[in-house]
Order: structure tokens, then sequence, then C-alpha cells
């Protein structure tokens, strides 16, 4: 979610196969995590109009919030 997090704050799109590399699983773990993370409301899969074999996958706002809250404590910038 991490990764998830800053691609999105630099603007960035982020394929399915990039995400569970930058999780350093291995594909069907990193399928499985992003399958339960969907479920949950934290990730949103796109389809790539231009390569079907392809799809998006980034945080839903739910996610962006909550990454940028646990984020904020850690470094103590509470809300």
């Amino acid at each position: 979610m991490l990764d998830l997090y800053v691609q999105a704050r630099r603007g960035n799109r982020v394929s399915i196969s990039s995400a569970c590399l930058a999780g350093g699983t291995a594909p069907t773990t990193g399928l499985r995590w992003l399958g339960i993370l969907e479920t949950q409301g934290l990730v949103q899969r796109e389809r790539n109009m231009q390569d079907g074999r392809m799809s998006w996958v980034g945080l839903t706002q739910t996610g962006i919030d909550l990454m940028h809250s646990y984020l904020a404590d850690l470094v103590g910038e509470s809300q």
C-alpha cells in the first residue's frame, strides 16, 4: 500500500504486476492480497484500454486517506 500511496502522490499509474513486484511477493500472493484490499475498499482495479492483458491498480480515496493518517501518526502529525 505504501508504494501505491507514493505512486498516487506522484500521479503515476501502477500495473498489477508492478504492485506485486513492489510488494516483494510472488504474483499469486500479490494478487490474493490485492483481492483482499479490493474487498475492503482500499484499492481498485482499472482495465487498461490500450492493452486488454493488463490492468491498473490504485488506492481508493479511503485507502489514500488511511495511508495519509497512518504516515502522519508515524511522524507525530496527528490531525
